[in-house]
């Protein structure tokens, strides 16, 4: 009964209200990053995800916007009308007291059911590949370079040689020190540069000077790999 959801039902949930809120926000950033990247540049194919898990997180997220609704708005839709209400088929439908403005409840609970149907489509759509919360995800793992007016050149930065650390088979692994433009360590003592397949298929580019060591340092771990 509606009544009873803005009575009891939010009795219940205010008593869980912040824990639910932070599964509100939590839940679908948390959900979105396992689903992994929206747009896949190589022929690997991750696990498919359970779709129970984006479901979950729709149906949590619904209860958290519920419970935050109610304790906002629940005083305002249970208000004493000033005389008995004469639809009682309505107040029935409700499941309030006579005493109780019938009318004033239903378009709040209307409001709630609109509220939980933008929420839970907003979300779906927002969690699907290319999604707006997938692509904001994704930006995440590979932040975006801004153009500058000499072009998109520049050190690499600590987030970005995340990927670098991970070894492929089918990639090269160059050994040394290397570094940032402030002269911090981005390999973190490992000593290695990875790339993978797809990036060794691209090409690499060696630039420097005679005797910078462009032959030790590049080409020939680069054959002996091979």
């Amino acid at each position: 009964m509606i009544y009873r959801l803005f009575t009891d039902g939010r009795e219940l949930l205010s008593a869980l209200l912040i824990p639910l809120t932070c599964l509100t926000i939590l839940a679908p950033l948390i959900t979105t990053a396992i689903m992994g990247a929206g747009i896949q540049r190589t022929d690997d194919h991750e696990p498919t995800k359970p779709i129970w898990i984006k479901w979950l997180t729709i149906i949590i997220t619904v209860i958290g916007v519920t419970a935050i609704y109610l304790h906002v708005l629940g005083d305002l839709a249970i208000q004493t009308a000033p005389r008995r209400t004469s639809n009682s088929s309505l107040s029935s439908l409700l499941g309030a007291p006579t005493n109780v403005d019938a009318n004033r409840l239903l378009i709040f609970s209307l409001m709630l059911i609109f509220l939980q149907f933008v929420v839970a489509v907003g979300l779906h759509n927002g969690m699907n590949n290319g999604g707006w919360l997938h692509e904001r995800i994704d930006r995440l793992r590979n932040p975006q370079i801004k153009r500058g007016t000499l072009g998109s050149a520049h050190y690499c930065t600590q987030r970005e040689y995340k990927r670098f650390r991970r070894e492929d088979p089918e990639g090269l692994i160059l050994l040394g020190a290397f570094w940032d433009g402030d002269k911090k360590r981005l390999d973190l003592g490992t000593g290695k540069f990875c790339l993978n397949g797809e990036d060794i298929a691209r090409g690499i580019l060696t630039l420097g000077g005679p005797g910078s060591g462009k032959t030790q340092g590049i080409i020939l771990p680069a054959i002996a790999d091979r």
